[in-house]
Order: structure tokens, then sequence, then C-alpha cells
């Protein structure tokens, strides 16, 4: 019964292995994509349009044409860079380039989250991650856009309202104030059908108030990018707070924003495949079933289980 119990747990971890194997594989591909530290101790992952595999950034200037527009990725409260990983990666497959970063407090970043000075401390992080893109010489340092979820939707829309360089902001399932110095230019935000009714209301007034309308009517675009006062209220459906990042829709319409205003042509077809996805799916339902074999081998070479046969056998 152990020599069964032994290969059965064998078999399970070897399973095991293999589908965190496939897993990890998975990760290494899709756009090419690298982690580094920017100034301040703030972790990144740079995603940048290419063929699948690893990347190291080239060590020289690409012309000023060839540069790709830079999205610069926030995640929300209690998140990481590897929650916008998805959005990060349909970004980088349709032309464009990104550096998603992790807050203070939040995933690698050792920093201390303070709640006294939350907002200045992401805006502040926010803007080396700007800085950061346009040192880097395969971006186009003059085409930002900043994408937020969540709190970091919140911060993508404090930073568009002092930084009046960029070129737009995307809120999505959040952002709610306007107390900075500037207009924010060329504000999208992008809310799912199933937020609470506060994030939804709340959108569409601050959509209201810089369009400078009465009532504001979705998937309309307000304004003029050319001058940076467009503005776009977008409902997603049938998506919550949290699996609108994962939406097809959701990064379609934030892909036609970006491509509105960085004056690109869309394409016909995008790409907007991440295998990681499914394969998670199936993985993680291949652990669930797998812990039943798993407990029967454990069981069944456990010490505890001959001394209570021969405890048995003896009463």
């Amino acid at each position: 019964m152990r020599t069964f119990g032994r290969v059965l747990c064998t078999i399970v971890a070897l399973i095991f292995l293999l589908a965190t194997w496939w897993l990890g594989k998975l990760e290494r591909l899709g756009p090419p994509h690298f982690n580094t530290t920017l100034d301040g101790g703030i972790p990144a992952t740079v995603y940048i349009p290419g063929k699948p595999g690893n990347f190291a950034p080239a060590p020289f200037p690409l012309a000023a044409g060839l540069r790709w527009p830079v999205v610069v990725l926030l995640h929300g409260y209690s998140a990481d860079r590897a929650s916008m990983s998805t959005l990060a990666r349909r970004l980088a497959q349709n032309g464009i380039a990104v550096i998603s970063i992790e807050f203070a407090g939040h995933g690698m970043n050792r920093n201390p989250f303070s709640p006294g000075a939350t907002d200045e401390t992401l805006v502040k992080e926010t803007g080396a991650a700007v800085e950061y893109a346009r040192s880097l010489p395969l971006l186009d340092g003059s085409r930002i856009i900043v994408v937020g979820h969540s709190m970091g939707a919140g911060t993508a829309l404090d930073y568009a309202q002092h930084d009046s360089t960029i070129t737009g902001a995307v809120m999505i399932s959040g952002g709610f104030d306007l107390y900075g110095p500037r207009r924010p230019r060329n504000t999208l935000f992008i809310y799912a059908q199933y937020d609470p009714d506060l994030i939804r209301t709340l959108a569409r007034a601050i959509a209201v108030k810089l369009a400078g309308t009465k009532q504001i009517e979705l998937n309309k675009v307000y304004g003029d990018v050319k001058i940076g006062t467009a503005v776009e209220a977008i409902e997603v459906p049938r998506v919550d707070h949290f699996r609108i990042l994962f939406s097809d829709e959701a990064a379609n319409e934030i892909l036609n924003w970006c491509d509105l205003l960085f004056g690109v042509t869309p394409p016909t077809v995008r790409d907007l495949r991440d295998p990681r996805i499914q394969t998670q799916l199936i993985v993680f339902t291949l652990f669930i079933v797998l812990l039943v074999p798993l407990g029967l081998g454990l069981g069944a070479i456990s010490p505890l289980r001959e001394h209570r046969l021969t405890v048995g056998a003896a009463g």
C-alpha cells in the first residue's frame, strides 16, 4: 500500500511541476518585456511591441518616427503590476509600449504606504515612470498616456492635473476629484456595468464637468483631441470592478482611445490574446482535481495510517 502511495504522490508531483513549467513558459512569452527598478526604488515591468520572447533594451536610439508611444500603467489598491499584465500585454501586442509600476507598499515596492501622504506619493511615483519613459531611446516621450485602475485611476487623474505635457489619461473604474492646478488633457472614463453605483455615478459626473454639458452620452467623444479637451465615458457590459481588467471590450475601447490620441489608424483586427488566462483556469481546475489523489497517496504512506491499523488490530 505504501508503494502505491509513493507512486501516486510522485505522479501528482510531476504533474504539478509540469503545470508550473508550462505557466512559466507562457509568462516568458508574449510581448518582449523586462523588469527594472525606477528612481526611488519603484519596481516596474516594461513591455515593448515585438516578437514574443525575453528582451534586453537596445543601447542605441531609434529614429524619432520609429519610436513607440507609451502607456504608463497604474494598478489599484492592494494589487500589483501582475494584476495589470493582461492589459499591458494587449497594449504592447497592438503597438504601444507599456511601463507598469508598483506603488509604495504594494507588490515588491518596499517604500511604506502612508495614508497621510498617499496622493502625493502616488503622483510622484507616476511622475518617475513618465520620466523613465522619456529617457528610453526606444520610446516616444512626446506621446504618453497614463492609464490607471481604481486607486490607480484616481492617481492617473491627479497626475494629469499636474502634468500638462502628457497626451491624456484613462481612468478605469475610478478617478473622482478635480482639485489640481490644471485641466487634465484628453480624459477617458471607462467603468464596469457591475461597478458600485457610486463609482459609475461619479465617473459620469466628472466627465460631464469636463465636457461642459448638462449630461453626457456614453461612447461619444466631446471636445477636441488636438487642444487636449477630449472627454469620453464608456460603460463595459457584463463585467465587474476587477474583471474589467480582463475584458476584451474594455481593452479594445482603451486601444481606440490610445489610437485616437496618438494619431494612429485603428487596425481592422486587434490581437487581444493572452493564453495565460485560459491556461491558468485549466491548471487551477487540475490542481483542485489532483487534491483527491494527493490526499489518498499521502494517506497511504503516512506512518499514522500504519499505527492506526496496528492499534485497531490490537483492540
